[in-house]
């Protein structure tokens, strides 16, 4: 499950009891009877939002939980039945969450082998992953040259310096310099 994050839903399965004509026998159409609490990373328990699950098949039925019932590390899933003799169990009972890395995907999507190199200028901290790697292959790849102050990155026609970085070397430590736009 990802963490505070909408739109995820949580399995129970609901079974008859020892008490019940047939123990161990899932129970079907119970939803209207079948409620649920979470407890965050070991808090008190909170009523889930979603009052009665969603029936699937054979006593499976699901939950759905917003973003604030998936806000922990992690999260136990209480459900209950008020029919007698049935019985419900979490699938599993209790998770621990994982950040959303939809973003990463979306950024991965938008690599396509036909992108143009990054324009001259220095280049962002906050930017996406993509021009992040865009920034790379340009690094790696194009022109470069230096001086014993300086290196430069060349724009694809050779001649154009679109970034630049000093450097210097006390013969114990070299350094190099944040990059920045060519002259």
């Amino acid at each position: 499950m990802f963490k505070n994050t909408a739109g995820q839903e949580w399995v129970v399965f609901a079974f008859e009891d020892e008490g019940g004509t047939n123990p161990g026998n899932p129970v079907a159409a119970d939803q209207a009877n079948i409620t649920a609490t979470v407890r965050i990373d070991g808090g008190s328990a909170n009523t889930v939002d979603d009052a009665n699950p969603t029936v699937l098949a054979g006593g499976y039925y699901t939950f759905g939980i917003t973003a604030a019932e998936s806000n922990g590390d992690s999260i136990v899933i209480i459900p209950v039945s008020g029919t007698s003799n049935v019985t419900v169990i979490g699938v599993p009972g209790a998770v621990y969450t994982t950040a959303d890395v939809s973003g990463v995907q979306t950024d991965l999507d938008t690599l396509t082998d036909n992108r143009a190199h990054p324009a001259q200028g220095t280049p962002g901290l906050s930017v996406s992953m993509a021009e992040k790697i865009d920034f790379l292959y340009k690094f790696l790849v194009l022109k470069k040259n230096s001086t014993a102050t300086q290196i430069n990155v060349f724009n694809a026609d050779e001649s154009t310096v679109d970034h630049k970085t000093t450097i210097s070397d006390d013969g114990t430590t070299y350094t190099e310099g944040e990059w920045i736009t060519g002259p």
